[in-house]
């Protein structure tokens, strides 16, 4: 731990809670930092009420901020620039982030819990089976890819995209030579190594380090100190990543320490209600930058696509948010590379 004062994020999960509490333990200080997103059914995702819960056992400075739609418009264009390239996640670390330099310049998040503890249980179809004999690439784009990642192969970009936008690269391709290609090892173990050598290196620490320095904040993750890792990768796979309940080796080891509403808590992740604010306060911002003039003028989306996935959206007809906001984020980007906006 550095000299200067260090704070933690805490959205009430698992992880970001067994980091508060363990830096509670060390005697230290300690200050907690939660955001929270409005919208509609906000009680059966908010963890704002278990992230106070933990702050004021711990004795902790806790500080809270509700984002609303309309400070998130503000703040797009700025977090599109920063993040340099288009990418669709990591607004609610840009809010927290944000909200943590205000008054810390180092701050602790629970990232790659996830990872180490295979909470993300992305093996599960292949438990008790041999890779890549009893897998071909067609059953592992279906039955794995498709199922756990974000990204999109050439036959779906076919229908969004202008065909020589469409990569020539095919991901899945890519991640199942990459499975095969690994050590030998326990299937929940590749499977972690690839989730950890991709998604957690090149998305979630790239997002991670690019969104907190655009705040002039050192984002630290004790739980990828290699030490740590080194020590949880020395167990069988089968003990380190028990799933019932998930993450039950950390559970267990955080028992004596949590309480058992938090430790009982079902997973909600870090939610945000974006399919409702696309049809709401962003709907002029997505009208806009979406509309067909526009995408038609550029090049990259196929001509129907406003008429095939956000109108219908916006009607309520469909939910196609991920999608839209995928594409709303690279306007923002493409806007900001012919603008070149000075953001600071």
């Amino acid at each position: 731990l550095s000299d200067v004062p260090i704070a933690c994020s805490l959205s009430g999960g698992l992880d970001s809670s067994a980091i508060a509490v363990l830096l509670a333990e060390s005697g230290r200080p300690l200050k907690t930092y939660s955001v929270g997103f409005t919208g509609p059914g906000e009680d059966s995702w908010n963890e704002l009420p278990l992230a106070r819960e933990l702050a004021q056992k711990l004795g902790a400075e806790h500080n809270e901020i509700v984002i609303d739609p309309e400070s998130l418009i503000a703040d797009l264009p700025k977090m599109a620039w920063h993040l340099d390239e288009p990418y669709g996640g990591g607004l609610p670390s840009w809010a927290v982030f944000k909200f943590m330099s205000e008054e810390v310049k180092v701050g602790l998040t629970g990232t790659g819990g996830d990872e180490i503890f295979g909470d993300y249980m992305r093996w599960r179809h292949y438990e008790g089976r041999t890779l890549p004999a009893v897998r071909t690439k067609a059953r592992f784009a279906r039955e794995y890819f498709e199922r756990h990642y974000y990204l999109s192969d050439a036959e779906k970009c076919q229908s969004v995209f202008q065909p020589h936008m469409i990569p020539e690269n095919n991901t899945s391709d890519f991640l199942y030579s990459m499975m095969n290609d690994a050590p030998p090892a326990s299937v929940r173990d590749r499977i972690t190594r690839m989730d950890m050598e991709t998604q957690l290196s090149e998305e979630f620490l790239l997002m991670t380090d690019r969104l907190s320095m655009a705040h002039s904040l050192e984002v630290r993750t004790p739980f990828l100190d290699h030490e740590f890792v080194e020590s949880m990768f020395s167990m069988a796979a089968a003990v380190r990543t028990r799933f019932r309940p998930y993450k039950q080796l950390l559970r267990e080891a955080m028992a004596p320490l949590l309480s058992k509403t938090i430790l009982d808590a079902p997973k909600k992740g870090f939610v945000m209600p974006l399919k409702l604010w696309l049809r709401g306060p962003l709907s002029e911002m997505t009208q806009d930058l979406l509309a067909p003039q526009r995408l038609s003028e550029q090049g990259f989306y196929r001509a129907d696509f406003h008429d095939r996935y956000v109108t219908p959206h916006l009607k309520g007809q469909a939910d196609n948010t991920n999608l839209i906001w995928g594409a709303l984020m690279f306007q923002l980007w493409y806007r900001g590379l012919q603008e070149r906006p000075q953001c600071t």
